[in-house]
Formats: structure tokens, sequence, C-alpha cells
């Protein structure tokens, strides 16, 4: 069995965005994959947010190359495999707070379940950031919850033991785009912060720091600080290196030194079933919203099954008569309005469908089953999301 190393992007912007209403699904234990086979595999899961340059570092280091945006909105719309010459593979992420609106959950959710299907669980993680790191925003506790979630651990003490790494922290390196080498006090504040609150270990002075520019003739800077101190030292290669301008060749250096260093660490899947609903699954790869309800749709529009007659005019009574004395003729006349015979007629009817006298252009029947407008529908659905009942994920399949 062929052996690769899977990596994963981690972005951080530093835009506010709000928190998604969490799923209500019950969830009881499931016996369902529990012997689940995973790969000898090596993960270094990368994961991220929109604009931080995942795509970007991620062609440093693949044979086919991710498509980079330049703009704030998402090119990467799902998780998609890269491979590297070095048996390992990149996977790629829809960003977090993503252009397109798509809740931070959900992509969430993608990642883990893509390692799950690909029965990848020795896991690293490269979480790459940019932007104001001097707060801790909710964005950047946002990503260091997920960090932790990523890590969540449900075993025994047995498993425990066996597990010698219990700190996802612990495989962690944090990348600053455009910032400095090696983060001093102050640069990452919130960012260390925000970890913190989540079980980090990470502080100044840690080798999982690191920042970097890269250099090349397309350099643009975001910071006007960094732009300064590039046109002071931008002559001295050591200084350059020192303050986190770096070659292509220099970041894969320094990004593999780091990585190798690191513990592995192995992601506990917990399999359950939702006892309302029936959806199995780890609960962070769960999305779907719990479906318990359904109702009957017509799946198609409406037709008429008669044929068109055209309006016409008509008298309303045929009594006729004449009355020479009246009129000063002898010509018989319809009783309705006293016009002679040969008129078109006092009324006038408006065109109809033979099949239900409607005058309307909306049919009298379904075209999916033949039944007339207005009884119960055809097909079963989910009353949430409107697929076929029982189809969608969270839809209800117990009995």
């Amino acid at each position: 069995m062929k052996k690769f190393i899977l990596i994963i992007i981690l972005s951080v912007s530093c835009t506010q965005k709000a928190s998604f209403k969490k799923m209500k699904h019950e969830f009881v234990k499931s016996n369902t994959n529990s012997n689940k086979t995973f790969e000898s595999t090596k993960a270094i899961v990368v994961v991220g947010t929109t604009g931080t340059g995942k795509s970007s570092l991620v062609n440093l280091f693949s044979i086919k190359k991710a498509k980079i945006g330049h703009t704030a909105k998402s090119e990467t719309q799902s998780p998609k495999f890269y491979e590297e010459t070095s048996n390992r593979t990149w996977l790629d992420t829809q960003g977090v707070n993503d252009s397109n609106g798509v809740p931070d959950e959900k992509i969430l959710s993608e990642i883990v379940k893509t390692l799950y299907n690909k029965k990848l669980n020795k896991v690293k993680i490269v979480w790459c950031v940019s932007g104001d790191m001097t707060r801790a925003t909710s964005e950047l506790k946002r990503q260091a919850k997920f960090i932790k979630g990523l890590g969540k651990v449900e075993v025994n003490d047995d498993e425990k033991a066996s597990n010698s790494n219990s700190n996802i922290w612990n495989s962690c390196v944090i990348v600053k785009k455009q910032g400095p080498f090696k983060p001093e006090k102050g640069d990452l504040e919130g960012l260390i912060e925000a970890a913190l609150l989540y079980g980090s270990n990470i502080n100044y002075g840690d080798s999982r720091l690191i920042g970097f520019t890269y250099l090349n003739s397309n350099i643009q800077f975001a910071d006007q600080n960094q732009a300064k101190l590039f046109k002071l030292i931008k002559s001295d290669k050591n200084l350059l290196q020192g303050s986190g301008f770096l070659l292509e060749n220099e970041i894969k250096e320094e990004i593999n030194n780091r990585l190798s260093n690191l513990p592995t660490f192995k992601i506990q899947y917990n399999i359950k079933r939702c006892s309302k609903c029936g959806v199995e699954g780890d609960e962070r790869t769960i999305f779907a919203p719990c479906h318990t309800s359904y109702k009957w749709i017509h799946s198609s529009g409406t037709y008429h099954s008669g044929s068109w007659n055209s309006g016409y005019y008509y008298h309303s009574s045929s009594s006729k008569y004449y009355n020479f004395f009246r009129h000063g003729d002898t010509y018989w006349r319809y009783r309705c309005c006293d016009e002679r015979t040969s008129s078109s007629g006092c009324c006038y009817r408006d065109g109809y469908y033979s099949c239900c006298n409607s005058t309307s252009s909306s049919g009298c029947k379904y075209s999916c089953c033949g039944s007339s407008t207005g009884s119960s529908g055809c097909k079963k659905v989910c009353a949430n999301c409107n697929k076929i009942w029982k189809s969608g994920p969270g839809c209800t399949i117990t009995s």
C-alpha cells in the first residue's frame, strides 16, 4: 500500500463573522465502522480561511498546482488533494470566513469528513494566519476552537496511555503571512491569547511560531512597516532572511524542518447515531440539521386535458317575436335584447377549456400524476430540506 503524507491548510483572516446555530441531533453510540482500519499515512493537516495564501503554500510542494485567488473571493470551493513528489499529499481547503457565505461549521465538517473518508487519522497541523494579530478576535478564537475540536479525544484510559501526545497543539506550527521570522512579544498577542483559551502551549520563542514574506519580483506588502523594512535591508541577504523575507526554496526548507520536529497526533473519530433521524458519523462531520417530518408535494406543473374553446357572442334568450306597431316592421327579434335574429348576440362568453370550463391558463391537472389541482401531493419529501424523504443527510430513516 502506497504511503503518503497529507497536508491541510488552516488560514485565518482577522474579520468578524456571525456564528451559526448549532444542530439539534440527539446522538447515541453507534457500532457502525467501529473497526475501521486507517492508513499508516501521516497527515500534515493545514486548514483555513480565505485570502491567507493557502493555495500558494500548497503550490510550493505539489506537482499539480492549485488555482490561486487574487481577490477576496474564495477560489477553492471544497477540499482538494494535491500530491507532492516526496509521496506527500496536501489538502487545499475552502477558506473559513468564506466570501460566498458558506458557514464555517460546514467548511470545517467537510475537512474532517474528507480525512475520515480517506482513512487518515495520524496528523500534524499547520495554522496559517495574516493581518492584525494584536487582539484575540472572535474569529481567532473560532479557529483555535476548531483546532482543539480536531484533537478531541473520547477514549478509555488504555487508549489514552497508548497516545503519548494528547494535546494537538504539540503538533501545530503557526505561520504568520508577512510576519517577522521570529515573532516577538507584541507581534501576535491576540493569536497567542486565543490559542491559549483552547489549550495551546505555544508562546514567543517557540519554534512552532514563524513568519515569512515571499521574496520575489512581485512582492507586495499589506503592512507598510514591512515595506519600509524591506527597502532598508534588501541588499543584505542575511538581514532579509532574519526578517522573514524568504525565497520559495527557503520557505519549503523552514516549513519542513519545523514539521519534522513535531510529534504526530492521532485523531479520534467517534462515530455516533442520531436517535431521532438516524444519521451517523462523527459529530464534527455532520452539518445538516436533524429532519424528522415530511410533507407531500407535486413535483411538476399543471396542464389542461381538454381543448380550448374561443370566446363567442350569444343571446341569453331563444324566444323571438315581432311587433309591427312597436318597431314599424315585421322582422323577428330576440326578446332578451330586441335585436333582430340576424344579430351576433347581446352577451359574450370568454374562451374556456372544455375539461374544466376554466378561463385560466393554469392547468387543472398535475403533470406528475394526473391528479386534479388541489389534491394532496404525490411525492413525499422532507419538510425541512425538500429532498426526497429519507434521501437527504439528516432526514429520518428510522421506523
